[in-house]
């Protein structure tokens, strides 16, 4: 790990008025690409049978566990109201992944349960 003064996060660079001029569309493409890759690679990683005792101990966080379903699920699409032009005629599909989440936030790792159920990594974002 290394300090580097006056750095920029990831997520400043990207939202920044000035993103096309200060990034190459291919260096944004290769960021995508190796975050989505690295991201795949850590779910099949923690989905793995070796990893099960690891996914069972870590559903058992129920604070963190109810956190991630708030600040996820449970609050955007009253977030998305403040945005009705994005919300219009896709509240019911949104309605619909609200309920679906909620059901399974409520269940915990199972032995067995492998692709279907793994470990979120809550602090992969950008602005980091």
């Amino acid at each position: 790990m290394q300090y580097v003064p006056d750095a920029h996060t990831l997520t400043s660079l990207l939202t920044s008025p000035m993103a096309d001029a200060n990034l190459d569309k291919s260096y944004a493409t290769s960021i995508g690409y190796a975050l989505g890759r690295w991201l795949r690679e850590f779910h099949t990683w923690t989905s793995a049978p070796a990893q099960a005792e690891l996914s069972r101990e870590i559903s058992k966080n129920e604070a963190m566990r109810k956190l991630k379903s708030q600040i996820t699920y449970e609050c955007f699409i009253e977030i998305l109201e403040n945005f009705p032009d994005l919300l219009e005629g896709h509240r019911n599909s949104l309605e619909g992944v609200r309920i679906m989440a909620a059901e399974e936030f409520a269940n915990t790792a199972q032995e067995g349960e492998g692709e279907d159920w793994g470990i979120i990594h809550g602090d992969s974002w950008g602005g980091k």
